[in-house]
């Protein structure tokens, strides 16, 4: 009965009576700790503000304390004059990996997008290798069993935390702890909501496994069983499918495993606890039976149980990725480009606008960049080519075959037993997510560190050697490893740097579009970006530098207190840093096609000047060769084309943007003004009429065709009305829309009912003088626009902007989203 309890001492039994207390704080310590206190906060760890991307927090705290253990665990090994590791099959193909990837990012065209991007991307050369450094390091330093076990209540303990947590903002609302972070009840510590659920479903895995092959006493029992509960509750809350079907798997397979040792004698409890080696595992079968209950109820064309669950707390949530058929597409396409090493890491995107499927352009996802597919391995595999596909499948290879051979092996006790099944699940669990989904860091970093648990607890049992590399006796073998360890220590030294330079740099980056997109304050976003981009160069930095001054430039012409000269120099001032902005976004990475497009705004805001129109096309031209099925960018160039005065290719632009996207509305009502503009205006209508019933839902179409039917020379006001009245249907806070459909009315007679309109156009925007003039002249008897002096005039359909501001169309875009 004693052989099967559970003995937790801290430290190596051994070791403590012979080494001095001191010892303890050692290097290879050190190493060990670093990694233990990340994994432990790698969950919880996130920094309050609303500047600070939680993903980004991830990543800092475990590249931090990869880097940190490689470099004692380095001095460690300086010291002693040795180093042990795994011997396993799995570090040599985990090389030949990085290798593959390291060499793809080189002759990817983008080196530093492909090396670190931003510094979150998980498709970056950088945080593979740190995922498989993770790997190595938690495998050699984590080498007894009371360190392998810390690291399962560790876990533990962080799951507790983050269960309290979202069951609190659950129960509470999105406002409670949301800590500037966290915007909607959805809004987690772990990533996305589904990321949530896959988190909660290795707790509950390892929370199962755990009470079934260990013996603990009754009160940790009870806490185990209720870890289990609650992750079960909030896997079903979030009620995602990969969970389910994998968790199912799972507890099938664990069932018949535990049944098979059963069979052939081996008790994964006490001899002498209720039921002995009979006893049937029916907290497994128990979640068997729930997961069964849930992948059924995802069949149905209504899930009963899981949106039943889901109204009840108010949670909504929609996540959009590529399917499997679409990425298998994007894969075909790449390696047929690139066979050898892909596109390089991290340009997933690069391959999805050229290899994407035709039928996309007539979705609502249309001009959605994907830069991941259906999961991130199949996207690792995409971007890497056909080296890196057989780099995966041997390593995945290798760790299937190493797992299952050694789950069956006999052991000498339970626990050992326990340690080799539970770390070789929770990996391989973590793995199969990896396939079908595209997790958050944390996920993707436990990946790892479950993989180097179990090669930790092979080691440990002996089932695979300890390598052992002794280089004190050789001075000319000690000048070398000095010199790698070295470079290892330095390397890992400026990666931490890199990284912190990429955390600042996106926390400037995320004021500057604060201060653009919310105050408006131009000076103060363009600080901001400026700082971003000195921490740490990005494309997307200097394209919002452009931006804003492409926006700086824009307000030039309301300025009234500056001399005509003065308003050259700024101008000139201005142009030159846009031109210079979007040349270093070039420069970057000359295969982004959003570079291009900025490129080309900056030219195209001072089309007809001499020699900007060419520049422009260019630059869109060479934007459309790298997205070359986007209907925008051939729309792009034919507006292009009518600032050049030029409608012939104008149209033919636009009817190639048709081409692509049947239901472009953009394009469809483009043809109609320049149908206007040549005084086609029969036509015009026509087209307008025909992009209202491609986008029947679209209220701009019908005030576009509303505009053009007021406009004309015949003044089919009845008609005019009738689309203004649809589109007020659609969108009833569409204030242009009233607008123009109480100027009909008025022409109709219904001063009445022009009055209730306009009425309606003022509640929703109270500080609009025009419609406050507009008012009273009806409420006086007379006409609208009676005594109107500049800037008001009585013909607002010809005006360059609309009359009233629009906040726009809030409540039909939510209605969207809320359908999407």
């Amino acid at each position: 009965m004693e052989e099967n309890k559970i003995e937790i001492k801290i430290g190596n039994p051994s070791n403590q009576e012979t080494k001095p207390l001191k010892k303890y704080y050692r290097s290879e310590k050190i190493s060990y700790i670093s990694l233990l206190v990340s994994a432990f906060l790698l969950p919880l760890f996130f920094i309050p503000s609303q500047f600070t991307l939680l993903e980004l927090s991830k990543v800092l705290i475990m590249v931090l304390g990869v880097l940190i253990s490689l470099v004692f665990w380095s001095l460690s090994g300086i010291k002693e004059g040795k180093f042990e590791f795994s011997s396993t099959a799995l570090f040599p193909s985990a090389f030949f990996i990085i290798l593959i990837y390291f060499l793809s990012a080189m002759f990817s065209g983008s080196k530093m997008n492909s090396l670190f991007g931003q510094g979150f991307e998980l498709g970056t050369f950088g945080l593979v290798f740190i995922g498989f450094a993770l790997m190595f390091m938690v495998s050699s330093v984590f080498k007894t069993r009371d360190r392998i076990f810390y690291s399962y209540i560790c876990l533990i303990i962080s799951s507790l935390i983050v269960f309290l947590f979202q069951t609190a903002r659950l129960l509470s609302g999105a406002d409670f702890l949301s800590l500037g972070v966290f915007k909607d009840i959805t809004s987690n510590m772990i990533g996305k909501w589904n990321d949530l659920g896959i988190y909660f479903g290795l707790v509950a895995l390892l929370s199962v496994v755990t009470i079934e092959l260990t013996k603990f006493s009754k009160m940790m029992r009870f806490f185990l069983y209720f870890i289990s509960i609650a992750s079960l509750f909030f896997i079903a809350l979030i009620n995602f499918k990969v969970v389910w079907f994998t968790i199912g798997f799972f507890a099938l397979i664990f069932f018949i495993y535990s049944i098979s040792l059963k069979m052939r004698g081996e008790t994964t409890k006490s001899e002498n606890s209720s039921g002995g080696s009979k006893r049937t595992p029916y907290f497994v079968l128990f979640f068997l039976i729930i997961s069964t209950l849930f992948i059924i109820d995802g069949f149905r064309s209504k899930h009963i149980i899981g949106d039943s669950m889901a109204d009840y707390f108010k949670v909504s949530h929609i996540e959009v990725r590529p399917s499997f058929r679409g990425t298998s597409e994007i894969l075909k396409g790449s390696f047929k480009k690139n066979p050898v090493l892909g596109s390089g890491p991290n340009k997933f995107l690069n391959d999805w606008l050229l290899f994407k499927s035709d039928g996309i352009n007539n979705t609502i996802f249309w001009n959605f960049d994907f830069s991941y597919g259906v999961g991130i391995i199949p996207t690792f595999i995409t971007t890497t080519g056909i080296l890196g596909m057989i780099s995966w499948i041997i390593f995945f290879g290798l760790f299937l075959y190493i797992g299952f051979k050694n789950i069956f092996i006999k052991v000498g006790n339970s626990f050992s037993r326990y340690l080799i099944v539970s770390s070789f699940l929770a990996s391989l669990y973590l793995w199969i997510v990896n396939v079908f989904y595209v997790p958050s860091a944390v996920i993707f970093f436990l990946t790892f560190f479950f993989t180097g648990l179990f090669i930790s607890v092979l080691a440990s049992e002996n089932l695979i050697p300890l390598k052992r590399l002794a280089f004190l006796s050789n001075s000319r073998r000690n000048f070398i490893f000095v010199s790698i360890l070295a470079i290892i220590i330095i390397s890992s030294i400026t990666g931490s740097y890199v990284y912190f330079q990429k955390f600042f740099s996106n926390i400037y980056f995320q004021k500057s579009l604060n201060s653009l997109n919310g105050s408006g304050n131009l000076d103060d976003a363009e600080r901001y970006a400026v700082k971003a981009a000195s921490f740490s160069k990005s494309d997307s930095y200097y394209r919002l530098l452009s931006d804003i001054s492409l926006a700086r430039l824009n307000s030039l012409s309301s300025r009234k207190d500056l001399t005509k000269e003065a308003l050259n120099n700024q101008f000139q001032s201005i142009f030159q840093n846009m031109i210079k902005s979007s040349k270093a976004a070039i420069d970057y990475d000359g295969l982004n096609y959003q570079n291009y497009l900025t490129a080309g705004r900056v030219y195209e805001s001072i089309v007809p000047m001499e020699g900007a129109y060419k520049i422009a096309y260019e630059n869109y031209n060479k934007a459309l060769s790298l997205n070359p099925k986007s209907p925008l960018i051939n729309l792009t160039l034919a507006r292009l084309e009518t600032s050049n005065k030029n409608n012939i290719k104008a149209k033919e632009y636009a009817i190639k943007s048709l081409q692509l996207k049947n239901n472009y509305t953009d394009a469809v009502f483009l043809l109609a003004q320049i149908e206007i503009a040549e005084g086609n205006i029969k036509e015009a209508i026509k087209l307008v009429e025909a992009g209202s019933i491609l986008a029947s839902d679209n209220p701009v179409a019908y005030f576009q065709l509303g505009v053009l039917k007021y406009s004309d020379k015949e003044k089919n006001y009845k008609g005019a009305a009738e689309a203004f009245e649809k589109a007020v249907a659609i969108s009833p806070s569409y204030s242009n829309a009233r607008y123009f459909l109480g100027l009909s009315y008025y022409n109709l007679g219904k001063t009445i009912d022009a009055i209730r309109q306009f009425e309606s156009v003022q509640s929703l925007n109270p500080d609009n003088k025009e419609v406050e003039f507009i008012l009273k002249n009806l409420r006086d008897g007379r006409a609208p626009f009676a005594n109107a002096a500049p800037p008001i005039d009585d013909k607002p359909e010809k005006r360059k902007n609309l009359p009233v501001k629009e906040d726009g169309l809030k409540e039909t875009k939510k209605k969207e989203a809320k359908q999407r």
